[in-house]
């Protein structure tokens, strides 16, 4: 009788089956690290806590264009650090139609985007219309995500 030692096809499937067990662990971590970054980011993003107080701050003093001007990015670097999102080397408008953030976000973004591009590079006074959509999505954003995990 052939020893265990010698014999090929007991060695290329014990290969086979420790391949498989590794690639299996990996495959299990990763997905423990995604589902874990999750709720990190969702925990961040319904902190928003400190945004809108300086915008009900900022607009009771009646400093409209201000209020608008240093809430948007704010909420736009917490949003993009809770989904992992580098945004050095790139415009807000690059970043929302890259899709690498989420489709929830970028919505909510763009609609906040669209009051604070023409107050901030247009030297604009926003509305009242556009102080309220302003104000609309922000409380979307930090209400939205609370359950989200």
């Amino acid at each position: 009788m052939e020893s265990l030692l010698y014999n090929v096809s007991f060695w290329l499937m014990l290969n086979i089956f420790l391949v498989a067990a590794i690639v299996g662990l990996v495959l299990v971590n990763q997905s423990k690290s995604r589902n874990k970054h999750r709720s990190n980011a969702s925990q961040q993003i319904m902190n928003l806590k400190d945004e809108e107080d300086l915008l009900t701050q900022l607009l009771q003093k009646g400093e409209k264009r201000e209020a608008v001007i240093k809430v948007f990015p704010q909420v736009f670097r917490k949003i993009c650090k809770a989904a992992n999102v580098e945004t050095r080397g790139y415009t807000v408008r690059e970043v929302l139609g890259s899709g690498r953030i989420p489709q929830t976000y970028a919505v909510y973004l763009s609609k906040m985007y669209e009051v604070f591009e023409p107050v901030r590079y247009g030297g604009m006074e926003p509305t009242e219309e556009m102080i309220a959509q302003f104000l609309e999505v922000l409380h979307k954003l930090s209400g939205e995500f609370w359950y989200d995990g």
